[in-house]
């Protein structure tokens, strides 16, 4: 009896220590302050409040637009910063709206952002090269093209004043040698460059008598030679309308060149 007495108030013993116990627990749950959860400061700047910009001095949405160049355009490094807040419970307790900014959240962020555009002028140099005008060089021909005129017209108007001139006139003028007036040849021909006076006249369809003692010197023409028209007469020739004081053998021909033989009778009766 004193034995079962015994096991009995042990096992009551165990017991009041268990609830004891249980009780214990209870008690510091029950006593623990309750848990904030922390918030990272990488993601802190997705967690920060949207902060109202209608109250701000220098509001860039009031009625008085920020304006721009018509091509300039904001990129998006140059839009201002915004960050949103987010309010963190944890087991159903609410927090007080905790807020953690990063220090480069901070820089970037401002209650009012005025975005300033500098425009940049580019001063473009334009550098002009001038084309030569000097046009390309002519290539100079081999040939020469001179317009010769023979004609006897004093001798013709004056062919009955000396013995046996105007019987030669009329045979020339038979034979086709002359004209009535006194034309004898007017021809436009191409020569060698450097081609003299008389070299160019020898080469015309002609029948003409040079000097044996003096080369170069012209006696005769179509059959009109000189002194028959008196003692001062014979052949004379003018270049472009002037005299050339020099035999027909010196003097060389240019391009375009008019030549004029004449007989004259007395002295500048040739033009």
């Amino acid at each position: 009896m004193l034995k079962y007495s015994k096991q009995k108030t042990e096992t009551t013993l165990r017991r009041v220590v268990l609830v004891l116990a249980c009780l214990l627990v209870i008690s510091c749950v029950a006593c623990a302050p309750p848990v904030i959860e922390s918030v990272d400061p990488a993601t802190s700047s997705l967690a920060e409040p949207t902060l109202s910009t209608s109250d701000s001095p220098s509001d860039t949405s009031s009625s008085t637009p920020v304006l721009y160049g018509a091509s300039d355009k904001l990129t998006d490094s140059e839009l201002p910063a915004e960050s949103t807040a987010t309010e963190e419970t944890s087991s159903g307790t609410s927090t007080s709206g905790t807020t953690t900014q990063s220090p480069a959240s901070r820089t970037a962020k401002t209650t009012t952002s005025r975005v300033t555009k500098t425009t940049r002028r580019v001063t473009t140099v334009t550098t002009s090269t001038s084309r030569s005008t000097t046009p390309p060089p002519t290539t100079v021909s081999d040939k020469i093209t001179v317009t010769f005129v023979v004609e006897c017209r004093n001798a013709v108007l004056r062919k009955k004043e000396f013995s046996g001139l105007e019987d030669k006139i009329d045979y020339m003028i038979e034979k086709n040698l002359c004209s009535a007036d006194g034309h004898m040849l007017k021809k436009t021909a191409s020569f060698p460059r450097d081609t003299t006076v008389y070299d160019a006249l020898l080469s015309l369809p002609l029948d003409v008598k040079v000097s044996a003692f003096n080369p170069g010197y012209i006696v005769a023409i179509g059959g009109l030679a000189e002194k028959e028209g008196g003692s001062y007469s014979g052949w004379v020739y003018l270049v472009n309308g002037v005299f050339v004081m020099k035999g027909a053998g010196q003097c060389i021909l240019n391009d375009g060149d008019v030549v004029h033989w004449g007989y004259t009778i007395e002295k500048g009766d040739v033009k």
